[in-house]
This record gives structure tokens, sequence and C-alpha cells, in this order.
């Protein structure tokens, strides 16, 4: 890290940085390439944002997709390293990934835990207790079982929206735009989901219309209340078995 980007970030504090994250099951036979992700404040105080600079052991044209759980970053897709992003209504804290593409291909991913000094209400937080499988060719067949819940009091009105992401790196709602997830009042929630690459839950309002496929996830605030994303899933989709039967060669 540059001394220019470890100057002044009073405001701010960098919990974590992952200098390379393999690719998720599912790709293991594409290299990653390593990305090193460089926080700073910016140059006016302001406790809810920062700047992110991506660095990539690649060449070519990479295209950069930025995201995280609860904040939002501008620009959440673009050819340049870098990003701004702003810590989400109620969160002090937060974690940011990266994803580089090349050519259709994801070839590398960061991220970076970040937390803010600003104190702030805190914000409803999502958990997943089941997630379905990463599962980036469809193997699966008809639709899993994704579940969670939501810490504090859980307020009449509010709703779960359900997203998968597909392997184009593509968020389509789930199960589909006119059915939503059902919210207890003990904070649990359940719903189905076809399979996919990542999952994420938004928490929004009753009136939130929410988008039925977008590149990038809606951040926090306009009616969502909160968001959370499985970044990688539990386990991955076995490759199918082929039997001697059906094996050329085995005689039968």
């Amino acid at each position: 890290m540059s001394s220019a980007w470890q100057r002044n970030t009073p405001v701010a504090v960098v919990l974590a940085l992952l200098s390379l994250v393999p690719l998720i099951a599912g790709c293991g036979r594409n290299r990653s390439a390593p990305v090193e992700l460089q926080v700073r404040a910016p140059a006016a105080p302001d406790s809810t944002r920062l700047e992110i600079r991506a660095h990539v052991a690649a060449k070519g044209a990479l295209n950069y997709r930025w995201f995280s759980t609860h904040g939002n970053c501008e620009p959440q897709e673009s050819t340049e390293p870098f990003t701004i992003f702003t810590f989400g209504p109620g969160t002090a804290s937060d974690e940011v990934s990266l994803e580089v593409w090349l050519a259709g291909k994801r070839i590398g991913i960061g991220r970076v835990a970040v937390q803010s000094t600003a104190r702030a209400r805190q914000a409803p937080d999502i958990v997943f207790t089941v997630v379905p499988p990463y599962d980036a060719e469809r193997r699966l067949r008809g639709r899993q079982h994704i579940a969670g819940m939501i810490s504090g009091e859980v307020a009449p009105g509010w709703v779960v929206v359900v997203y998968r992401r597909n392997e184009r790196g593509i968020w389509i709602i789930q199960p589909s735009i006119t059915d939503r997830g059902g919210l207890h009042a003990d904070g649990t929630w359940a719903a189905t989901t076809n399979s996919g690459t990542n999952y994420a839950v938004l928490l929004v309002d009753a009136d939130y219309i929410p988008p039925d496929y977008v590149g990038a996830l809606p951040a926090v605030g306009e009616g969502v209340i909160s968001r959370a994303i499985a970044f990688e899933a539990r386990s991955a989709i076995p490759a199918p078995r082929v039997s001697a039967a059906a094996t050329p060669g085995s005689g039968r």
C-alpha cells in the first residue's frame, strides 16, 4: 500500500485487507489474478464515505464490479479500478467486494472489511441459516430452500426479497416478481430460489417495488431497510458421475 493511501485516515479504519481470493468452486479450472484493494478517507472529512482503489495483476480490457453488504459503491461497474463507497444508513461497518472480469469471464475477487468511526443507529442485521450450494452450471433440479433471521424487533409491514445471481453476474429476483419471502414475527424468514452462484436478501418496506433483475443490488435507503449477501455458498455441486454401464468400452 502506497504512503499516499495510508495518510490521513482518522475517520475510517480498514479492518482487513485480502489481497487474493481464489475463484470459488466451479471455476477451479481458471487461474485467478491477484487483487489488492487499497482504502482511504476522502480529502474532505466525511465519516460515511471511503475511496477504494484496486490493483490487479492482469492486463487487458478489465471490467470492475463493486458491491457490498449494506452500503453503496459508485460506480458499481466500470472500466476504472476505483469506486467511492458510502456506508448504509445505520451501519458503521461493512465488507466491500470487487469482481474483476475479462472477456466475459471472472478472473479475480478482492474483499476488504471497513469500519467508520461515526456512531450510528444500528440497522437490522440479516443472517443466513440455510444457503443453497454454489451452482454455476444449474445442475440442481427444482427450487432450493433458503432461510435466515432478522436481528432485533420486526416492524409490521417489513418484507423479505430474495435474489439469486447467475453465471453472468446478474441478480434475479426469486421466485418471481410477485412472490416475496415470508417474514415471521420472531424475525425468521424462509423462501425458495432457483440455484445460482450467490444469493442475496433485502429487507424492505411493504410498498417497495424491487427490480426483477439487476447488475448491482439496490442500496440501503429509499425503501430498502437492510441487505445481506451470501458471498460464497456452503458447498459446490459435484460433477455428475458416469457409471460403468454408460462408459464406452465397458463391455455393457
